[in-house]
């Protein structure tokens, strides 16, 4: 690794790092890292830090930006003759297109991604992202086995994918839902949960897990209470606090929820996975709700960043480099 590439690591490491905490300054060290990349043209380098960017937006008001900026790296990604950015370039269309069930396009995908194989730049690529995002592909079409989430769990503990550990812990957690093994499901999202705490952070979508699945499991605990403790964070955290409201009985603030994601969904399609949506849905009919209204404006269109313009340049410019075909 030469200098501006240490330069730029550490850059968008810190900027990666302070995501969670502070968007401001995350967006501070993410456009140094793309000066960086562009200046020393480094299109691995600046094809990591527009995504990242892309991802740190994505749980703020800026949704029209994060899209803008995801299209733009996928771009860049499909002009680079890079392999390693291919390879994560489909393997993100892949999680995409899960999200919004589009199975065929899902399958063509998973094809081409199991052909390029894993071995990838560390800080690029983690062992077990693959095989995990398929484990919730399989777990919202329903087809989720054993063999498929081992073989994710293994690959992960092997190569230290902590991220990847803790997801699968909340697959699991589903998975035992959806198959009616609440006390199961209850251990996967405390294990979780306990993840997330060692590293200094929570999870309102594990906390609502929880008491939903040990309320299933009949045991008897105070869940109204720590319910009412939980606030929602999150797309899918207001869907789990929707059914959690539901076994409540609280109707009023179930209905609020389901339809908190389903303006969300309707507006912002790419970020919320359709079951989801149509789940938030389920739950208003079934309570007797009236589905919310869509928005009458067009959604915020997001304010072009300054360096958008020398970023699309270049990658009209690698285009016009690529070998015509015949």
């Amino acid at each position: 690794m030469n200098e501006p590439e240490e330069r730029w690591y550490i850059t968008n490491l810190a900027a990666a790092s302070i995501s969670p905490i502070s968007q401001e300054r995350a967006q501070d060290l993410f456009e140094r890292a793309i000066r960086l990349s562009l200046e020393k043209r480094m299109i691995n380098c600046l094809y990591v830090s527009i995504y990242g960017f892309a991802n740190a937006l994505a749980d703020g008001v800026r949704m029209a930006d994060s899209l803008r900026l995801r299209s733009l790296s996928l771009n860049l990604a499909k002009v680079s003759r890079d392999p390693e950015l291919l390879f994560i370039s489909k393997l993100r269309e892949y999680a995409l297109s899960v999200l919004g069930s589009d199975w065929a396009l899902a399958d063509a995908l998973w094809t081409e991604i199991e052909a390029l194989g894993r071995d990838w730049t560390p800080g690029n690529y983690r062992p077990g992202d693959a095989e995990g995002e398929r484990a919730r592909d399989l777990l919202y079409r329903g087809k989720l086995t054993e063999d498929a989430i081992l073989s994710a769990e293994e690959l992960a503990k092997r190569g230290g994918n902590r991220r990847m550990v803790n997801f699968l812990h909340e697959i699991r957690g589903e998975w035992h839902l959806t198959r009616k093994e609440p006390h199961c499901a209850a251990e996967h999202f405390s294990r979780a949960l306990a993840m997330y705490k060692e590293n200094g952070l929570g999870s309102s979508y594990c906390e609502s897990r929880l008491i939903l699945a040990r309320i299933l499991a009949g045991e008897e605990f105070d869940a109204m209470n720590q319910a009412n403790e939980i606030e929602s964070t999150s797309v899918r955290c207001s869907l789990a606090m929707a059914e959690l409201w539901q076994v409540l009985g609280e109707e009023k603030r179930a209905i609020e929820n389901a339809a908190a994601v389903y303006s969300f969904g309707k507006e912002w399609d790419a970020y919320v996975a359709r079951c989801h949506l149509d789940a938030a849905e389920e739950i208003l009919r079934t309570l007797g709700a009236e589905l919310p209204p869509l928005p009458e404006q067009s959604r915020a269109q997001g304010q072009m960043l300054p360096w958008e313009a020398k970023v699309s340049s270049l990658i009209d410019q690698l285009r016009s480099e690529l070998p015509t075909a015949g």
